[in-house]
């Protein structure tokens, strides 16, 4: 008997858009989250890293922590709107991904996007490939001025997509076989 798939999952980094990143000035690094503390300075990167090294050894009690810390020091050391949009801009695509979700909605599947990232470039995805559901763990908010407000994270890490996809399957009212 063969399964017939109806809604398709995709991560984001590394999947639909290139993992090493590259800001607007020519800086890169292998993520967006490092890119943006590379660019407010030594000591943000170093902070970053710091963040990445607790993370690594299993130092927070959650992914939605560990970005909390990250966001603290984007707010430390000043990220500005403008500086965060040309980033999640400039994020290029893998070859053949706005082909391949053209022949995914022609074949009627439905389709859905988890990310640990920002939900800045998953909107940008979103609405570029018209994906029909977008989770992304971080929200950033801004001032008129430009300056960070606030966020709203989501535990969007590898455990929490699990969860997140099990809304989604239920929502649509599918068997996770019916799903890839």
């Amino acid at each position: 008997m063969t399964k017939t798939i109806k809604l398709i999952f995709f991560d984001m980094e590394g999947t639909l858009f290139k993992k090493v990143v590259k800001s607007p000035e020519g800086n890169v690094a292998p993520s967006a989250w490092m890119l943006l503390a590379q660019h407010l300075g030594e000591e943000a990167l170093k902070e970053e890293e710091e963040t990445r090294e607790k993370w690594t050894a299993g130092l927070y009690k959650g992914y939605v922590e560990w970005m909390e810390e990250t966001i603290m020091i984007y707010k430390k050391y000043g990220l500005k709107m403008d500086f965060f949009d040309r980033v999640m801009s400039s994020i290029e695509y893998h070859p053949g991904v706005h082909e391949t979700f053209e022949e995914l909605k022609k074949q009627g599947y439905k389709t859905a996007l988890i990310s640990g990232g920002f939900k800045a470039q998953a909107d940008r995805a979103r609405c570029d490939l018209r994906i029909d559901h977008v989770f992304a763990a971080c929200e950033l908010f801004w001032t008129d001025e430009g300056n960070l407000l606030h966020w709203n994270l989501l535990p969007c890490d590898y455990e929490g997509k699990l969860d997140f996809m099990k809304l989604i399957i239920k929502e649509h009212g599918l068997k996770p076989e019916e799903c890839a």
